[in-house]
């Protein structure tokens, strides 16, 4: 028998924006609850054999609450009383215990790296089910660093409220499991299929710095799997298939459009060397342009990356795994 616990050392707790969007506050409680029941304990092929893998989720469920409270206090007073209360239980530890039948302690370092691919799939089935709820921004596994921020999850979401399109919203945790489940990634380092080429673009762009033009890149390479664009007219073929699988705009469709088409544009002069792309010191002492000039980019990142889980979670909802498009014509 073969066994380790593992611990998983969350630093950032709950929404980074602390707003009054309720649908995404109360869907990270809804999250955390279905947790328990559903992503408690895995079995999950090993070699030869299979890892029990049980997660106890109940200190970051208390935390996740206290965080909430703590952000909606009405006062200071009552901020002071309850912040001290938060700082008992803020930074929470999910120990994750694995167990191997007929494992060797010689497999402990490769136990360890099928544990740490886990880690990055409960990142995503989390977030795909209540976006911006499990963040692991300088999150460690043990000894080893994670590094999976949420908070463009977060703004983009605000993004699609703003704008009431395209609609992201809580899908039970159960739904998305047995999706995720369909799509038999276990181990695999390496996409083959365009949903594949979308999901670890997605988690290339959460390991990635808000302020990187290259998640650009990221984003368009995850647009373009999931609604496999052709070469030519890329941006008129992917904003027509976009509209037909999330629905038009009722309102603001040629703002909304033109959004699209913006992005595609930015995306076009980062590729080709045309961008007016900004130094990585980012320093607004030095020149105050880069105030107005930075929104632009976190704007355009926020809406496609709305795009991409808005088509992600309407895939889970339709328990679709791959979407494919087709035009008929028919004559007589």
């Amino acid at each position: 028998m073969l066994s380790k616990t593992y611990e998983l050392k969350l630093q950032r707790l709950g929404r980074a924006f602390g707003g009054y969007e309720h649908p995404i506050t109360d869907s990270h409680l809804s999250v955390f609850t279905d947790a328990v029941i559903i992503l408690s304990n895995f079995y999950l092929p090993f070699e030869q054999s299979f890892i029990e893998l049980s997660i106890n989720w109940d200190p970051f469920i208390r935390a996740i609450k206290k965080h909430i409270e703590v952000n909606n206090c009405s006062s200071i007073e009552e901020l002071e009383k309850k912040g001290k209360e938060y700082e008992k239980v803020n930074s929470p530890v999910l120990m994750i215990d694995v167990k191997v039948k007929d494992g060797e302690e010689s497999q402990i370092l490769l136990l360890t790296e099928y544990v740490h691919n886990f880690i990055f799939h409960l990142f995503l089935i989390m977030n795909l089910s209540a976006p911006a709820s499990f963040s692991l921004h300088d999150s460690k596994l043990n000894d080893s660093s994670i590094n999976l921020c949420t908070d463009d999850l977060e703004t983009a979401w605000i993004e699609s409220l703003k704008n009431n399109w395209p609609s992201i919203q809580y899908v039970p945790l159960k739904d998305t499991w047995e999706w995720y489940k369909k799509l038999k990634l276990n181990k695999k380092q390496i996409a083959e299929t365009r949903t594949e080429r979308a999901i670890f673009a997605l988690l290339h762009f959460c390991s990635s710095s808000s302020d990187n033009p290259a998640n650009l890149i990221w984003l368009a390479h995850a647009l373009e799997s999931l609604y496999d664009t052709p070469a030519n007219a890329i941006s008129k073929t992917l904003r027509d298939r976009i509209f037909v699988f999330l629905g038009q705009p009722q309102n603001n469709y040629r703002t909304l459009k033109k959004k699209i088409n913006q992005f595609y544009e930015f995306r076009s002069a980062f590729v080709h060397g045309t961008l007016d792309i900004y130094c990585p010191a980012c320093s607004e002492c030095l020149d105050e342009k880069i105030e107005s000039h930075l929104p632009k980019f976190w704007v355009t990142y926020d809406f496609a990356l709305s795009l991409t889980i808005a088509t992600l979670q309407q895939m889970i909802i339709k328990q679709w795994t791959t979407l494919y498009f087709s035009e008929t014509v028919s004559g007589q």
